[in-house]
Parts: structure tokens; sequence; C-alpha cells
């Protein structure tokens, strides 16, 4: 058990460690910040729901690996989870972020009004940060709600044309 699973947990820790100085220390990308306040914000704001993915899936391995210790049921041959946990919860950050921008999904901060005229909603960056980062720690759950969304879009329209109807 420990022959894996410590350098696993070493992994994990040193990813946690590298993304919290990322995001707190050097880029300061968290919510509220300077970086992600004002009109430049959204241009950090890929960055930054990467790198909350990203520690959402560190703290999603952490977890698992605390409870298959805790339960003695760590079983080294699924190290390779461990090891890509990180990269598949940036991936869905960035998921994230690409549904929010395009409008697919709804999380902004009220219109953003220039020169007494109300234009488009901006993006509300707390809530991307808080969904890809809710993204990359319950990540079974995150593949589920798109297969769902993905299969009812396709099968609907799949339905309408069997039908012959249009």
């Amino acid at each position: 058990m420990t022959r894996v699973g410590l350098p696993l947990a070493a992994y994990c820790v040193a990813w946690l460690g590298a993304l919290a100085w990322l995001a707190f220390g050097a880029l300061r990308l968290y919510p509220e910040s300077d970086a992600l306040s004002g009109d430049g914000g959204a241009a950090w704001l890929p960055v930054t729901a990467v790198l909350w993915g990203a520690m959402g899936g560190v703290l999603d391995a952490l977890f698992a690996l605390w409870q298959r210790f805790g339960e003695r049921t760590f079983d080294a041959r699924f190290w390779l989870w461990y090891v890509l946990n990180p990269a598949l919860g940036a991936g869905l950050g960035i998921v994230v972020y690409l549904l929010s921008a395009t409008g697919y999904l709804a999380v902004t901060g009220g219109a953003h009004v220039a020169d007494g005229v109300a234009g488009l909603p901006r993006l509300n960056p707390n809530g991307v940060i808080l969904l890809a980062f809710v993204a990359g720690f319950k990540q079974t759950m995150s593949y589920t709600v798109m297969n769902r969304t993905l299969s009812a879009v396709f099968n609907a329209g799949a339905d309408r044309g069997a039908t012959g109807s249009g």
C-alpha cells in the first residue's frame, strides 16, 4: 500500500502546492482579485478556470486516497487515475469556461452598462471559478451531466428526423 500510495499522496500535495502558489501568489487569480476585475479580467478567466478545475481534481484525488487508506481498500492498479486527475480537472475547468463564455451556461453578474446603455451580461468570474472547481472535484458527476445533456440534445434531433415531420 505505502509503496505506491505515499508517493501518489506526495505527488498530489506537490500539485496542490504548485497550483495554490500560482493561483494565490504568482498570478493572484482568485475570487475578487485585481487581475479578474475590470475590463482586462476576461483574458485571465480561462487560465483561472483551468487552475481551479485542476485544484478541484487534485483535492478529489487526495480525498480518494484518504478514503482508500482509511478503509484499507487502496489498490495500486489505479495509480494512473490519481496521476491524471489534475489534468482531467483542468480540462473540465476549461469546458466550464467555454460553456459560460458561449452563453450555454449562464453565470452572469448583471448587465454591463457603458455610456448609459445596457449591454450584454458580463461573465461573473466567481461563478466560473466555483463551477470549474466543482467540476474538477466531482468529475464523475460532471461527465454524467454532460453525457445526459448531449444524449438529450442528439436523441431529440434523431427523434424528429425519424418521424419525418419538419
